[in-house]
C-alpha cells in the first residue's frame, strides 16, 4: 500500500523530525547498495546527522575506508569530465528552461504551418481571396506551397522511375 503524500516543509517536533530522518536514512541506504549491487557501479553515501556542529560525524555507506577510496577516485578525475553530467538546481533549471524554450519554438512553427495551410485552404474553397493576406501571410502561403509542389515533384519522380524499372523487367 503506498504512503500517503507528504508535505516537504521543516517538522517542527524533534522527536518526529528525528524519526522520519531515521526512516528515510535507512531507506536512502537501501537504494544506494541496491544500485551498486544490481548496476554494478562504485558507490558510496555520506549523510551528515542532525547533530550540534560541533560533534558532526558523518555516516557513511558502506565503510569509512571504501567511501574515502570512491570520493578520491571521483576527486582525482580531471575537472571537466567530474563536472560533465553533475548539475545543481541552477544548471537543471537552466537546461530546463532551454528544452522548454525549444518545445515552445517548434510548437509556434507547428502553429503557424497549421494556419497558413487553413488559410490556403479556405482561399481555394472562395471563403478568403488573397487580398485579405499581408506579408507573413503571403510568405508562408508561398513556403507552404512550394513545399506542396517539391512533395508533388518527388512523387511524379519516384512513379516515373518505378514505371521505367516495371518496363525493363
Amino acid at each position: 500500500m503506498g504512503r500517503k503524500k507528504v508535505k516537504l516543509a521543516w517538522i517542527t517536533n524533534d522527536a518526529t523530525r528525528r524519526a522520519t530522518f531515521e526512516e528515510r536514512k535507512k531507506g536512502l541506504v537501501k537504494k544506494v547498495s541496491e544500485l551498486a549491487r544490481l548496476c554494478g557501479v562504485e558507490a558510496c553515501l555520506v549523510v551528515y546527522g542532525p547533530q550540534d556542529a560541533a560533534e558532526a560525524e558523518p555516516e557513511v555507506w558502506p565503510s569509512p575506508a571504501e567511501t574515502a577510496r570512491v570520493a578520491t577516485r571521483f576527486n582525482s578525475m580531471p575537472e571537466m569530465v567530474r563536472w560533465r553530467w553533475m548539475t545543481n538546481p541552477e544548471g537543471f533549471l537552466r537546461q530546463r528552461v532551454a528544452k522548454l524554450q525549444d518545445q515552445l519554438r517548434r510548437q509556434d512553427l507547428e502553429n503557424r504551418e497549421l494556419e497558413v495551410r487553413l488559410f490556403a485552404h479556405e482561399i481555394m474553397a472562395g471563403g478568403r481571396s488573397l487580398d485579405d493576406a499581408g506579408f507573413e501571410d503571403a510568405v508562408g502561403l508561398a513556403y507552404v506551397m512550394n513545399m506542396k509542389l517539391n512533395l508533388v515533384q518527388n512523387r511524379v519522380e519516384n512513379e516515373t522511375s518505378m514505371d521505367n524499372e516495371r518496363r525493363k523487367s
